[in-house]
């Protein structure tokens, strides 16, 4: 078996057979209407799904839990570092918990990001994970306010991303928003294409594109 994919209840107990030979793992997890879980329970049973695929090449979460990793004391500790990890796709993020999973990914060649939440702006106090310095080439995000948090983000890994050869910066709640909200994040996009334009890059290969 060379690929898992799992959608539904985190609190189901998973245990893979032949796990070392999955190399790419697809995890959607929601939280079932009026079933009372608290955090703790979901990143504890998602921790222990992740931590079976340790060879995984191209993972895709999609789960509001990502958002919550902050306020799950313990799981980032232990999750396993993915070693050969080249493709990593999240819906959604908090800042600082993506940081820290870059650190878990020191092979990381392609990251897709369809939206950062809020979180606190503070990666530069962060050691800078070795996926940035040595394999992060292509780096694909999702604007959805274009506030602080995203900016922060973009610089940051341009700042940072010695080998990166594009950066592609797409409007990420487009097909779900009214057409005011559209032609609002669109003037956005317009702002954060100046703003990101204006960011010194460390690498020099590295182009920026903007699909609106």
């Amino acid at each position: 078996m060379s690929e898992f994919c799992f959608y539904g209840d985190p609190l189901l107990e998973i245990m893979i057979v032949n796990p070392s030979s999955v190399r790419n793992v697809f995890i959607e997890i929601f939280k079932i209407k009026g079933r009372k879980v608290t955090v703790q329970d979901i990143t504890r049973r998602t921790t222990m799904l992740l931590r079976q695929f340790p060879r995984v090449e191209n993972l895709k979460l999609w789960t509001y839990i990502v958002v919550l990793l902050r306020r799950a004391q313990g799981i980032l500790p232990n999750l396993p570092e993915f070693g050969r990890l080249t493709y990593l796709h999240l819906n959604k993020v908090r800042l600082e918990t993506l940081i820290r999973l870059l650190h878990k990914a020191p092979l990381l060649e392609t990251l897709f990001i369809l939206q950062v939440t809020h979180g606190k702006c503070a990666v530069n106090d962060e050691t800078v994970p070795l996926c940035l310095l040595s394999s992060l080439k292509v780096v694909k995000y999702g604007l959805s306010s274009g506030d602080e948090d995203e900016l922060c983000l973009m610089k940051y890994v341009l700042e940072n991303a010695a080998v990166l050869k594009r950066m592609v910066v797409f409007p990420s709640r487009m097909s779900d928003t009214s057409d005011e909200k559209q032609k609002d994040l669109v003037e956005k996009m317009k702002q954060v294409q100046k703003e990101l334009l204006s960011f010194p890059k460390c690498s020099n290969v590295a182009s920026i594109e903007f699909i609106s």
